[in-house]
Order: C-alpha cells, then structure tokens, then sequence
C-alpha cells in the first residue's frame, strides 16, 4: 500500500430536530485535509432520530488530484432507521448483492419475492440485507450542479412498469432500515448514485470508505448488524457494499486492465480485516482474470464461502463476464450457499444471494 494513502477519520454527528436534518458537526483525527467540513460528508436522517457516520477518506494528495470536485456535486448521506420492533430470532441471515442499475433494478419485487422464499429455495425469509451498487437518490438534498464540480454522465432507467423510486423511496416502501451514501452526480438532474445498505436489522456502526481516485469517485458503504439464534446466542456482523472503478485516467489507461481495481480492493481489505465480515460488490472486473487481482485479493481475506463462477453482466450485449461477488468471513457461523438469481428484475446485472447460518 503506498504510503500517501493514509485514511482520515471523520466522525459526523446530527440529532435532527427538522423533518430532514442535515448534520454539520466534524471533527478530525488527524490533520484535516481540504475535504473537511465537505457537506457530501454531512448526513439526512428523519426527525429526532441520531444519525452518525464515520468517514475513511484518502489524505491530502489524493483530495487535491479531484476528490473535492465528485464531493461538491452530490447531496449528503442518508441513515434512517425504521420504527423499532422485537429482534427476530433466526438462525440464517440472507445476504444480496445487486447492481440496481440507476433505478432500473425492481427493488420491490425482488423483496417480495426474497420475504416469499423464492430466492432460496425454502419457506419464508425474515431477516435479510440488501448490499446495492448503482443506488440512486432524487430530490433536493442534492445540490443544483456548481461550476467546478464533476458530474457522471446520466443513466437513466426506468421499471418495466414505467416508474423510477430511488433507493430512499423503496427502503420507506418496504419498511427497511437504509445507509447510502452517493459516489457521484448523476448528471445535472438533481439526483445522485453509489452504494446503499437496506436491512430488516437495525444498522450499526455506519462508516463510509471513500477510495483513492480513478476516473471516479467511489465510495463503500459499511454498517453492523446483530441478531440472535433461536437458541438465544448473540451475533455480530459487519456488511458492506463494494463498487470499484471501471478504468483509469488516459494517463494511466494500462491500470485499467486491473492495477486499478486492485488498489482499491487493497483499501477495502485492510479496512475490513478484523471481525465477522460479509462483502456484496461489483468489482467491474471486465479485463482478462490472470490481470484482475482484485478478487483475489479480497478472497484471501474473504475465504468462507466457494468463489461462484457464473457470469453476472454482458459487456456490450455478447461477452459475459463475471463482475459480480458475495465474500465472507464468518468464523463462528457457516455460508450455507452463494447463487445467482436467474432473473435481472430489470437491471443489466444479475443478483447473488447468499445464505449465512449462525445457528451451525
């Protein structure tokens, strides 16, 4: 790991006394760097209802290469925590992970079809997480576009049926706790895209990793879920969802190849090396597989499940390739089985589900 790349915590802080707050409190464990205080680094959550989000963010060099400029086009995160209820006990969690593709995935109907047990095989599903890449967010929390500041180019997608929720929408529809926090513009709409975590457990401990520079920003997305047995034992577990970069700059264009990829994944690796750990993620591993160590590199320390080999995405409508992945660490539970879902719910993306049983 190059020694420039050296992760600031940031801890952000709201208690919302407004019907969508925005938090502005940050503090620093090391020196600040010219991203501190950024608003895409404040967070919205629903009336008096705490919301605190710690921030890993590369140090000063790579902010100034342009990280600043993907930050001032995107609106802050969001954490919102649905009404309390009794913790569910069950032995198995079922874990997604899914490209949503811009608002072209049907979220819902896949939940209906996931809580009906369609998606394993078995009875019906209870507890679960949902680890989505290519979330998108509308409305006016993101900011009108600012001279200076970079933009994606708009994806735009719609369902079959002809709407477009974003990932806030659906969470409030099908009554899921939700942690997203946007990458980038989604071109100059007032909306934005990244990762989201939308859970029937509470989310915990949430953090958001923003990774070293390519042609875009990318941020991941963390949280702690707990649950009990149905023998009544405690587990812990943290998830995070994974979206790395496509290609490099035209300086370095050979990196996109791979080295790219890599980089970034040496950052989710060491971020996520202690504890009970599932990672859901679009690894965008289009190139040859003897050049994409990223994978590799996560699955060592990932190790708890077979590495599923099924093609996930078609690059330009004929060459499948497998840029789609469900790792795990979980040394006091067993991975029962990790699939692809045969159906893309309108995504250009199949899911992955996996089944993890603590009860074992």
């Amino acid at each position: 790991m190059p020694n420039r790349y050296l992760p600031e915590l940031r801890r952000v802080a709201l208690v919302g006394p407004l019907a969508a707050s925005v938090g502005a409190c940050i503090t620093a464990r090391a020196a600040l760097t010219p991203g501190e205080g950024s608003h895409c680094m404040n967070t919205v959550s629903p009336a008096g209802t705490p919301a605190e989000v710690a921030w890993l963010t590369p140090a000063r060099p790579d902010r100034s290469r342009g990280l600043e400029a993907w930050c001032a086009a995107v609106g802050p995160a969001v954490l919102e925590r649905v009404a309390a209820t009794p913790t569910e006990r069950s032995d198995s969690l079922v874990v997604v992970s899914w490209n949503v593709h811009v608002g072209g995935g049907d979220l819902v109907r896949l939940v209906h079809d996931l809580r009906a047990g369609d998606l394993t095989g078995g009875g019906p599903v209870g507890s679960f997480v949902l680890l989505l890449q290519e979330g998108y967010r509308a409305g006016p929390e993101v900011p009108e576009s600012e001279p200076g500041a970079r933009s994606a180019a708009r994806i735009f997608e719609t369902l079959p049926s002809g709407g477009r929720p974003d990932v806030v929408q659906a969470a409030r529809r099908l009554n899921l706790h939700l942690f997203y926090a946007p990458s980038m513009r989604n071109g100059e709409a007032n909306e934005d895209r990244g990762n989201a975590i939308l859970s029937t457990l509470p989310l915990d401990s949430a953090t958001a990793i923003e990774l070293p520079l390519e042609t875009q920003r990318r941020v991941v997305v963390v949280s702690t879920i707990r649950g009990l047995t149905r023998s009544g034992r405690s587990w812990s577990l943290r998830v995070a969802s994974v979206h790395l970069a496509h290609r490099s700059p035209w300086s370095r264009i050979g990196d996109s190849f791979g080295a790219a990829r890599a980089r970034q994944a040496r950052v989710v690796a060491r971020e996520l090396a202690e504890g009970a750990v599932v990672v859901g993620a679009d690894l965008n591993t289009w190139s040859t597989s003897s050049l994409e160590e990223a994978p590799r590199l996560l699955r060592a320390s990932l190790p708890d499940a077979p590495a599923e080999r099924e093609p996930t995405f078609t690059v330009g409508g004929f060459l499948p390739r497998k840029l789609d992945y469900l790792m795990f660490r979980v040394p006091h539970a067993r991975v029962e089985s990790v699939r692809r879902v045969d159906d893309r719910y309108g995504s250009d993306h199949f899911p992955l589900v996996g089944i993890v049983d603590f009860g074992a």
